[in-house]
């Protein structure tokens, strides 16, 4: 036995009101969500922040094994000697250049406008600005004896 029901019922006014705001509610945070996630991921999709990313990361492994580190020829440049090795990092026009015991001039970071390098109280503080005007500021401890 089956039990039938028919309504000629529709939804009222208010079923449909509540019905428009759980789904606005809902457009929204998705929304948010979407915003959020692509501005994440904007940052890192940047290859020029990967590139400096990446070579925070060397010149850090480079500095954290050195035995004396010392600006050289201005504001720009700095030595580290490490195991019988001296390396220098440098701006030479608009790039960042590695050179080892006075040879090579590997580039290591390209599109450099300026930068900083300041040495002091157990800390070197870098500050690159790049071509396309964005700036990236690095504070690193030294570990020199």
């Amino acid at each position: 036995m089956y039990l039938q029901v028919n309504s000629q019922q529709g939804f009222s006014l208010l079923d449909q009101l509540l019905q428009l705001v759980i789904s606005l509610s809902s457009l929204s945070l998705l929304v948010t969500v979407i915003a959020s996630t692509a501005a994440t991921t904007s940052k890192f999709a940047d290859p020029y922040v990967q590139q400096v990313d990446s070579f925070w990361l060397e010149f850090q492994e480079v500095l954290h094994s050195s035995t004396n580190v010392r600006n050289y020829l201005g504001s720009c440049s700095v030595v580290m000697d490490s195991a019988g090795a001296s390396i220098r990092y440098e701006k030479v026009g608009d790039r960042f250049r590695k050179t080892v015991n006075g040879a090579g001039n590997e580039p290591v970071l390209l599109e450099v406008q300026s930068c900083r390098i300041l040495i002091g109280d157990n800390k070197l503080q870098m500050e690159i600005t790049a071509l396309s005007g964005a700036t990236y500021k690095k504070e690193m401890l030294l570990y020199v004896p």
